[in-house]
């Protein structure tokens, strides 16, 4: 079985955000019911470990890279903007001002 990372609401909703995707969108992209991500992202129900490698692919399959803690700096996301090129034109356009800054914590 692959291994999954574990990630937090917060980075998920910083992904989304890098991202401009709404909840529906990420969960349509995932493969998983609107309310998981919404019960997830407000820290209202842990979801399941498939649901959250569901949601974690998809986000890294458009570019997100998830930045593990570290003791001096807590967990981050970062978008590579090479795989996320593959979005649509709209989607690269409205994302600007979140790429100015690569990492979010």
């Amino acid at each position: 079985m692959a291994r999954v990372s574990v990630i937090s609401s917060a980075q998920c909703r910083a992904a989304r955000a890098m991202l401009n995707w709404t909840q529906g969108e990420l969960a349509r992209r995932a493969g998983v019911a609107r309310t998981t991500l919404v019960n997830f992202e407000r820290d209202i129900r842990m979801t399941t470990l498939t649901n959250l490698s569901l949601i974690t692919s998809a986000l890294e399959n458009a570019g997100i890279t998830f930045l593990p803690e570290r003791r001096a700096v807590g967990a981050g996301v970062r978008f590579n903007p090479s795989v996320g090129s593959r979005l649509s034109p709209q989607r690269r356009s409205s994302r600007t001002a979140v790429e100015s800054s690569s990492a979010v914590t």
